[in-house]
């Protein structure tokens, strides 16, 4: 599963990247065929030219193991004015 969002204020300007979301079917199914039941979440911000966040979901498998789940991306304004909502 992949969900890319884009922003366009004038149907005629080029589209802005907004965020993305990546989980594949298989790192899915095993998720739920044998992995814990927990999820936790690890973001940090990213520098230069396309500044944002990168977001990942990880959870720990039977042997223990970090197991990833899914990753995204927020362009940062996006990231500081959910905070100052």
């Amino acid at each position: 599963m992949a969900k890319v969002e884009v922003q366009r204020t004038i149907s005629t300007e080029p589209a802005h990247f907004q965020r993305m979301f990546i989980m594949f079917d298989a790192q899915k199914r095993a998720f739920l065929a044998g992995c814990r039941p927990v999820i936790g979440f690890k973001a940090c911000y990213l520098k230069g030219p396309f500044e944002g966040q990168l977001i990942a979901a990880v959870s720990r498998d039977a042997n223990n193991q970090m197991y990833p789940l899914a990753m995204g991306m927020q362009r940062f304004l996006d990231v500081v004015s959910q905070v100052d909502d």
